[in-house]
């Protein structure tokens, strides 16, 4: 399922000066952004009502706006060459420096690519700071304010 409207995405984006690029179409920019928002499952307050996707959710029976703009800024970066989803990672022997004189050639080792997507997967600071207020704490907690 994908969060907001094609209509609701050109208005979004029309309030902030921007637009779509050439051959990009709405739709598409929405399916993408919109699995952004979904990879975060496992961050969210609440349960999910439905399979098919993170919103709504137990605690907010339609889907909150600012989800749908976290879809509409993650969709526009994934149009625009942002890499949303990446493994990371190499498979080694790629040169990393190279000097003419003596001729000295230096190799990166190969890396695995773990914990890549985890490092790197707030890499749309508009987008996941729209998606903060549905999100818990690390450890389960939930944010609040707390009287003492």
């Amino acid at each position: 399922m994908a969060y907001g409207t094609d209509e609701g995405l050109i208005e979004y984006l029309s309030a902030s000066g921007r637009c779509l690029s050439g051959s990009t179409t709405a739709a598409v920019v929405r399916f993408w952004g919109s699995a952004y928002v979904d990879q975060f499952e496992q961050d969210y307050r609440g349960a999910a009502i439905t399979t098919d996707a993170s919103f709504p959710r137990d605690l907010w029976t339609t889907v909150p706006s600012r989800v749908e703009q976290a879809a509409y800024e993650a969709g526009l970066a994934w149009s625009q060459g942002v890499v949303l989803f990446g493994s990371g990672g190499t498979s080694g022997g790629q040169v990393t420096s190279e000097a003419v004189d003596s001729l000295k050639v230096t190799y990166a080792e190969p890396q695995d690519g773990t914990g890549y997507w985890e490092n790197n997967r707030y890499i749309l600071p508009i987008a996941y700071a729209l998606l903060l207020p549905f999100m818990k704490h690390k450890g389960g907690f939930y944010p609040s304010a707390m009287v003492v």
